[in-house]
């Protein structure tokens, strides 16, 4: 019988301290993706016109968001979420950007095209002629654009 209650206590120790460690590795799990800002900045020459943010894992079908806290005056451009490599998916919309402090929601098909967990970037394009400047912070998947 005593060895019974010894045997009990260790099984349930052992059942709450998986039970712990499941519930860490889910939170650093969904801490490491996606819901990430990652600053941009985008510096655009005279002679350029598209310019892209590093990689970023997508793994929800939400638009992808930008904050613009900076966008030189009277300027304009348009974002849109393209993969890794710079393609495009079946629908990607093009979102106008005119105003800095404003968040801007981007939806595309990269999810629903290829699986959660790809890759992509954001894409800045330019509107009219001249050099611009344009930063803030992006995130691939959102839980301010639902």
């Amino acid at each position: 019988m005593y060895g019974s209650k010894i045997m009990k206590n260790k099984l349930k120790s052992i059942v709450v301290t998986l039970s712990v460690g499941i519930c860490f590795l889910s939170a650093v799990v969904v801490g490491a993706h996606g819901y990430e800002d990652v600053d941009f900045n985008f510096d655009f020459s005279a002679l350029s016109f598209a310019r892209y943010t590093a990689s970023q894992r997508k793994d929800t079908e939400s638009p992808a968001y930008a904050y613009v806290d900076y966008l030189s005056n009277g300027r304009e451009c348009t974002f849109s979420v393209v993969y890794d490599d710079k393609s495009k998916s079946s629908y990607t919309e093009r979102v106008y950007v005119d105003e800095a402090d404003i968040w801007y929601c981007i939806s595309s098909n990269v999810v629903e095209d290829k699986d959660p967990g790809c890759y992509v970037r954001l894409r800045g394009d330019r509107l009219g002629v001249g050099s611009m400047q344009l930063s803030g912070w992006w995130s691939a998947d959102s839980y301010r654009c639902q």
